[in-house]
């Protein structure tokens, strides 16, 4: 008996993304034709996870994109506003 594998491909245009208890729900949504979109076009994809597996995809992708997690300090009004 033959496996199939099934890979979808598709440009990333949007994702949300909740908490549930010790769960982490993930909403990626797709296309895969070019502009102007139908919204039949677009494929949604739902993921469960752990926190450990959403604290490992998130620091993979800080890690592949050369990117560093945001500094959590409250900053001052005028740092806010002047940078």
């Amino acid at each position: 008996m033959t496996v199939q594998r099934r890979e979808d491909y598709g440009a990333l245009v949007g994702w949300t993304s909740s908490r549930s208890d010790k769960r982490v729900t993930v909403r990626l949504q797709s296309v895969d034709k070019p502009a102007p979109h139908r919204k039949e076009d677009i494929h949604s994809f739902v993921y469960v996870m752990d926190e450990n597996q959403a604290v490992q995809l998130g620091n993979d992708l800080f890690e592949i994109t050369g990117q560093t997690k945001p500094d959590r300090k409250k900053r001052g009004l005028l740092t806010r506003l002047f940078g």
